[in-house]
């Protein structure tokens, strides 16, 4: 079974006999602390629900807009309708 550790630079799992993250290049031959990798783990996860976050607003936004364009259409068809 590998030996696994977390990167110093990016946060992410790698095997401990790694000299550099494969993810990232940052040299892995420091010690590291166990409060440094707690901080670092915590600090990729919220990265990642940031980043996830804004995408889901984006998305939404962008449902939105679909949302209003077709009220719109629908408002307009409605109004060339009733004015028969």
């Amino acid at each position: 079974m590998q030996s696994v550790c977390v990167c110093r630079g990016c946060g992410r799992s790698i095997n401990s006999e790694f000299l550099f993250c494969p993810w990232c290049g940052c040299e892995q031959l420091q010690v590291i602390v166990p409060e440094q990798v707690i901080e670092a783990v915590f600090s990729r996860i919220e990265h990642l629900r940031i980043r996830e976050r804004t995408n889901r607003i984006s998305k939404l936004e962008h449902e939105l807009n679909d949302l209003e364009a077709e009220l719109s259409r629908l408002i307009t068809a409605s109004e060339k309708k009733n004015e028969r």
